[in-house]
């Protein structure tokens, strides 16, 4: 009986051995997950040491065409410089303007910079591909009334189209050329303003150059009462001119019937001065003042503006009457004035 109770065993509770296995895994594996990704993250990731070895090995490799690139960039500089120099002697003999030294300079400086850097980034290794297109297309986009402006600055330049002191005529702005720069023309008008023009404007537009040429044609118009006579007046005009000494005689001066006018006969005289010599502004006046003289001397009228009121058979009794009324209300104001002004005396 004894031996049969010792050997009995108490049963295994295996649902209760379940439950404690799985606590036991699912406390184990974030530990052995996180000790894996660990693990992982070491072979993938280099260390500190390991990417600094890596770049002093390439900057080791590819030092001699970054040396060589810079030594580049400083010759380029030296030798944009030096393209200025050589630009201003040589525009020293051939060009008249001041601004050509400026923009031929500045050019031949920029070119030569612009060609030692894209030879440097080359030299590099970089490729300037997508650099200089990205560049030229913001360029030309951002800055195209600046080239603009400036390209036609050095057009003004070569072909010399005016130069600084001459008289010109721009949009209906008339003035004297003050100073032409690389982007802007600065002319001084008669009124004594300054206007700035865009150098495109200067050559795309009509412009008029009064100084080009020293002789300058004038004109003075006149009108003469309908009882003159022309050829007499004609000859009375050229004595005038041909005694004044500002007005050349070659071409010679002229005196042409222009046309009848409301009030008057229209006559236009014409003729040329030196404007090295005279002004153009003030000899006109002067020989408006010599005419008015010769023609009172010569008794020739200058007329007023005359209207004439015509009045047709139809409408001249309503007219007529209209007037007489108009009489009678003036006379009766009259009879009043003078009945006030005898009471005001008594």
């Amino acid at each position: 009986t004894l031996s049969s109770h010792k050997a009995q065993k108490p049963p295994l509770d295996t649902k209760a051995h379940r439950t404690t296995f799985l606590h036991s895994a699912l406390t184990l594996m974030p530990a052995v997950a996180l000790e894996q990704d660990s693990a992982i993250r070491a072979k993938k990731q280099p260390s500190l040491l390991a990417s600094f070895g890596a770049f002093s090995d390439t900057m080791r490799e590819r030092f001699p065409a970054l040396l060589t690139a810079f030594v580049i960039l400083v010759l380029g500089f030296i030798l944009a410089k030096f393209a200025a120099f050589l630009a201003q002697r040589a525009l020293q003999k051939t060009a008249t303007h001041r601004t050509a030294f400026t923009i031929v300079s500045k050019s031949a400086y920029i070119g030569t910079l612009i060609l030692g850097l894209t030879l440097a980034l080359r030299v590099a290794g970089l490729d300037i591909s997508v650099i200089v297109g990205a560049a030229t297309f913001g360029l030309g986009f951002a800055m195209k009334d600046i080239l603009e402006n400036y390209i036609s600055g050095v057009i003004i330049v070569l072909q010399e189209p005016f130069h600084v002191g001459d008289m010109v005529e721009v949009g209906g702005d008339l003035g004297w050329v003050e100073e032409i720069e690389a982007r802007v023309t600065k002319v001084k008008s008669i009124e004594g303003h300054r206007i700035i023009f865009p150098n495109s404007t200067m050559i795309s537009g009509a412009l008029t150059n009064y100084t080009s040429f020293p002789e300058r044609r004038l004109t003075v118009k006149v009108g003469v009462s309908y009882d003159t006579d022309l050829p007499k007046l004609i000859e009375l005009v050229k004595g005038v001119l041909d005694n004044d000494e500002e007005i050349l005689k070659k071409p010679a001066p002229l005196v042409l019937f222009q046309e009848f006018g409301d009030s008057s006969l229209n006559l236009v005289v014409k003729f040329w001065i030196d404007q090295t010599v005279s002004h153009w502004l003030k000899v006109p006046s002067k020989i408006s003042i010599k005419l008015k003289k010769a023609f009172d001397d010569a008794s020739i009228n200058i007329p007023y503006p005359i209207t004439t009121l015509s009045v047709n058979e139809h409408d001249s009794g309503d007219f007529l009457g209209l007037l007489s009324e108009r009489k009678g209300l003036d006379a009766r104001a009259t009879a009043e004035q003078t009945v006030r002004d005898d009471l005001a005396r008594q």
